[in-house]
This record gives C-alpha cells, structure tokens and sequence, in this order.
C-alpha cells in the first residue's frame, strides 16, 4: 500500500510577517493576522515589575517574570511555590480575569497581586526575548495564552 504525502491544512500557529529589533532591544512582532506586538526591555526594572499596555487609551498594567519573582521575600515561609494556571482569551481581558480568580472565597491558593508570569504567548509564538520585558498590544483584542504562578498554604508551618 502505498501512503501520499499530505499536508497540514491548519496550524496552531499564526505566521509571524515580521520580526524585527534594534540597537536598543526593542523588538516588534507583526503577525499576518494583523496583530502587532512591541516587546522592549525596562531600563529601570521597578523591583522586577513590568508592564502590558494595550487598547486606544494604552491602559497600563504590571506583571512580574517568574525569574524576577522569589515568593519567599513577599510571603515568608508561610505559603510554598506551587503549580500554575493558564489563561487563554484576549490580553485585554486577562487582568479581569486574573483578579476574579484573586478573589474566588475559599480559594486554596494564593495569587499574587501582580500577576507571576512564566510565559506568554501570541498566536502560537511566545514573545520576549528575555525576562526583562515589557508589551505594548496594538489590538486589545489580540488572543494571547498566559502561563501564571500560584501559591499553597504550607501547612507544616501552621
């Protein structure tokens, strides 16, 4: 029997239509799907706080790198890392969302005010080129995948 090649007629990922940076790290993501995306490091990190902006207004939030996060300074010995969520939708709903899920009564874990991010990705590809970055969505609808932190009770210490 003989099997004919095929291909794919969907993919997971948007193609990117242009990736480009320059001498002052700022790199910008076009995506063929209309979507752009500035990624650009903080000069001066506000103790390891960056910032998403998006929409016409360029509403500005904050978010930490995983890497520049470390649980034990902000909660003691009190809570323990634990694993993690993901949201999946559009950036400018990801802060809404990540609040509600803050304030959940009887919630078993903990998140942090400022959302800890291990990754975000854009239409398949994950953006930032180091743990020092910063986003500006040009489209606050842009669909976005946001691997976040969570914390536990350490209940040997209670």
């Amino acid at each position: 029997m003989k099997i004919d090649n095929f291909k794919f007629l969907s993919t997971t990922k948007q193609p990117i239509a242009m990736y480009s940076g320059d001498v002052h790290n700022h790199y910008e993501y076009r995506f063929l799907n209309g979507d752009i995306v500035d990624a650009y490091p903080e000069a001066d990190l506000d103790h390891g706080i960056n910032r998403i902006q998006y929409g016409p207004n360029l509403n500005i939030k904050h978010f930490r790198w995983i890497d520049n996060f470390n649980h034990l300074q902000f909660f003691g010995a009190r809570y323990r890392s634990q694993n993690s969520e993901e949201y999946n939708g559009p950036i400018n709903e990801f802060f809404a969302y990540y609040e509600t899920r803050r304030n959940y009564l009887n919630r078993q874990t903990l998140l942090p005010v400022v959302p800890v991010v291990f990754y975000i990705e854009c239409n398949g590809h994950s953006i930032g080129v180091r743990h020092a970055d910063s986003f500006v969505f040009r489209n606050e609808n842009t669909h976005v995948k946001i691997k976040y932190k969570k914390y536990q009770l350490n209940n040997e210490n209670i």
